[in-house]
């Protein structure tokens, strides 16, 4: 009796194995990045709605406060993606800095967040040239530093100015602001 049917099966069973191994390395090797930042096995570990978030100083002082409607955390690079963040930070002499927009991608303990879509800054010093607004499509945030940067075209309105630029970084500790390129300027000294 000879047993060349088993022997058969066994090698395209061993046959079969090796091809979906095969596959499967294939597929977990040539999976191309989603985006700049999110691989394609980007999962999250955790989503939060109406999030808050305080960073405070070692003394117990807020630096700054940034809320999400809906903030999804992914541990491999701990990251944080945000749906409609709007980020306070306060200062008793430099006045409040407010930025609002439509996503927002924070990195590791919020020490860079990227602000995307529809950016509006709010900078309130409190004195008598009122507060300015300066609205741009993508902006980096460093709210540690208090530094925010942008390449992008920007629009920057006050009481007594309205500008146009493109790029631009601000210090709002400093109060800092340089315009990178292809300014122009309306200054209204009559108010």
């Amino acid at each position: 009796m000879t047993n060349r049917p088993f022997y058969g099966f066994l090698l395209l069973l061993l046959s079969v194995l090796a091809a979906a191994s095969l596959w499967l390395e294939y597929v977990v090797q040539t999976q191309q990045p989603i985006g700049p930042w999110l691989p394609a096995a980007h999962t999250a570990d955790y989503m939060v709605r109406h999030l808050k978030m305080t960073r405070t100083d070692v003394q117990g002082q807020k630096q700054y406060t940034l809320w999400a409607d809906f903030a999804e955390h992914f541990p491999g690079d701990d990251t944080t993606d945000l749906t409609l963040p709007v980020l306070v930070a306060q200062d008793a002499t430099q006045g409040t800095l407010t930025v609002r927009a439509d996503r927002a991608f924070a990195t590791s303990k919020a020490k860079q967040v990227n602000f995307m879509g529809h950016v509006v800054v709010v900078r309130d010093v409190h004195d008598k040239q009122g507060p300015i607004t300066l609205t741009t499509s993508f902006l980096e945030a460093f709210p540690d530093q208090q530094v925010l940067y942008t390449p992008d075209p920007v629009l920057v309105v006050g009481k007594l100015i309205h500008l146009t630029a493109v790029g631009f970084t601000m210090n709002n500790r400093s109060q800092w602001l340089d315009l990178k390129h292809k300014v122009k300027a309306h200054y209204d000294v009559s108010r």
